[in-house]
C-alpha cells in the first residue's frame, strides 16, 4: 500500500455498487486505509482445539473448558490428563516423571511471530490483553501489557510441569508431524486444517473442540485473505471484473461447496459447513465461534510487520528457553516495536 503497488478499488466497489455486508461480519473493514480498498475479502479462518480421540477418550465437557493463568483452570487439568510419562502415570499423579514424558498434553506453537494467532494470542485476549491502540493501522502497541505477560508464563509453567515439550525438542519439527506420531495430545489450529486432521491422509484419529473460556471469555482470532489487483495494469476494467467474480456469492458458493475453506460471502460459509456434515466432518468449533459475539478478534495489522514480527517472537522464545522472565522480555520488546513508528 505505501509503495503504491495495489490498485484502489474503492470507485470500482462504489460504481458497482457491491454490497460489503456480504462477507462475514469486519472483514471488508480490513482491506481499507486512508479511504482506500485494496481488495475484496475471500475467505476467512477461526481457531479450535483439535486432539487426539485416541489420547483424550472422554470428549465429555470439552467444549466447556476454562482458562485462567493463575491455576489453568479445567484446561489445564484436561492437559495434564492427557500428559503420560514413561511409565503410563499421567499428570494427575503427583509420582508423573515430567523428565521421561512419552505423551504431551499440549502442543504449543511458539513460531507464530506478533500474532499468536495459533495459540497464546487467543488465550492472552481471552486474558484481557489487547494489541493495539487501534487496529487496523494503529500506531502503539501493548505488548507490555501484564495480561499477555501472565499468558506467557503460563505456556512456560507447561513445559516446567512436562504438559508440553521443552522448545529446544520441538523447535525443529512441525505441530502436525508431531502429532501424527502420536506424542501429543492437544494442540490449537485454524480452520485451514480441517483437512490435515478429518481428511482421509490423518494419521491418527482427531476431532475439534472449542478453545476455552478465559477471564474475559471464549476469544479467537479471525482472519481472512483479499484478492486484489496491481497498481500497474493494463487492464483495470477486466481485473476489476475478475476480482468482482471471486469476491462474488456465485464463486464463493462454488468454493463454499468444495469446503476447502470457509468462503468470506455468508452462503458460501453455509454451503462449506453442509459440505463438512454431508462427509461427515464436525468443524462447528469454527463456525459457532465465528457467529458469537462479542467471540472474534482481528489480528493485528499496522506497518513495519515483518520487524514488529520478529521482535516480538524472539522475545517470546527467549521466555519458553527460560533466558528471560516475560514481563522484563515483553517490555523490551514493545519498546523496540513502538520505536519503530517514531
Amino acid at each position: 500500500m505505501t509503495s503504491n503497488q495495489i490498485l484502489d478499488i474503492q470507485p470500482f466497489v462504489d460504481k458497482d455498487k457491491v454490497d460489503l455486508n456480504q462477507y462475514q461480519a469486519g472483514l471488508a473493514d480490513l482491506f481499507v486505509k486512508d479511504g482506500k480498498r485494496y481488495g475484496l475479502p475471500k475467505d476467512w479462518d477461526t481457531m479450535a482445539l483439535v486432539y487426539n480421540t485416541k489420547l483424550v477418550p472422554d470428549a465429555s465437557g470439552l467444549d466447556k473448558l476454562t482458562w485462567n493463568p493463575g491455576d489453568g483452570g479445567t484446561f489445564e487439568q484436561a492437559i495434564a490428563k492427557a500428559s503420560v510419562d514413561a511409565q503410563g502415570r499421567n499428570g494427575l499423579d503427583p509420582a508423573f516423571d515430567k523428565n521421561n514424558v512419552k505423551v504431551y498434553g499440549f502442543l504449543p506453537e511458539w513460531a507464530d511471530g506478533s500474532q499468536g494467532q495459533n495459540g497464546w494470542g487467543d488465550l492472552a485476549v481471552a486474558n484481557g490483553f489487547t494489541y493495539l491502540d487501534k487496529n487496523p493501522w494503529g500506531t502503539k502497541y501493548k505488548y507490555d501489557d501484564p495480561k499477555l505477560a501472565e499468558t506467557i508464563g503460563w505456556f512456560k509453567h507447561l513445559i516446567d510441569k512436562g504438559y508440553a515439550p521443552k522448545f529446544d525438542k520441538q523447535s525443529t519439527i512441525g505441530r502436525d508431524a508431531t502429532m501424527d506420531s502420536g506424542q501429543a495430545a492437544f494442540t490449537i489450529v485454524g480452520s485451514w486444517t480441517i483437512g490435515t486432521y478429518l481428511g482421509t491422509g490423518a494419521k491418527q484419529q482427531y476431532a475439534f473442540a472449542q478453545l476455552p473460556t478465559g477471564p474475559a471469555g471464549r476469544k479467537t482470532a479471525i482472519n481472512g485473505l483479499s484478492d486484489a489487483i496491481y497498481a500497474g495494469t493494463k487492464h483495470p476494467d477486466q481485473a476489476w471484473s475478475w476480482v468482482k467474480f471471486l469476491g462474488s456469492s456465485a464463486c464463493q458458493d462454488i468454493v463454499g461447496d468444495k469446503a476447502v475453506v470457509f468462503p468470506a460471502v455468508k452462503s458460501g460459509t453455509e454451503k462449506a459447513l453442509a459440505a463438512h456434515k454431508a462427509a461427515g466432518r464436525n468443524v462447528q468449533a469454527f463456525t459457532d465461534q465465528a457467529t458469537a459475539s462479542g467471540g472474534t478478534f482481528f489480528l493485528p495489522i499496522t506497518d513495519h510487520g515483518n520487524e514488529v514480527s520478529q521482535i516480538v517472537q524472539d522475545a517470546i522464545q527467549s521466555v519458553v528457553v527460560g533466558q528471560a522472565a516475560p514481563a522484563d522480555a515483553l517490555k523490551k520488546a514493545n519498546d523496540q516495536v513502538n520505536g519503530l513508528f517514531k
